[in-house]
């Protein structure tokens, strides 16, 4: 069966981190157990990680883990 591929934006990168409940985080947990396919460019984690240092730094780390 062909795996679902979303790519993400940095917005929905970001909320994903952020949230624990959100349906961004979701996409991220199907994708980190392979339920689907993700992509995210370097260019949208790098402004992710400009974002989060602004507004979160703590959480600067999650995005790349």
């Amino acid at each position: 069966m062909t795996k679902v591929n979303i790519f993400l934006d940095s917005s929905a990168l970001i909320a994903g981190v952020l949230s624990a409940n959100g349906a961004a985080h979701t996409l991220l947990m199907f994708g980190e157990d392979e339920t689907i396919l993700l992509t995210i460019s370097e260019w949208v984690v790098r402004e992710s990680e400009e974002a989060l240092k602004r507004k979160s730094p703590r959480n600067i780390k999650a995005l790349r883990n």
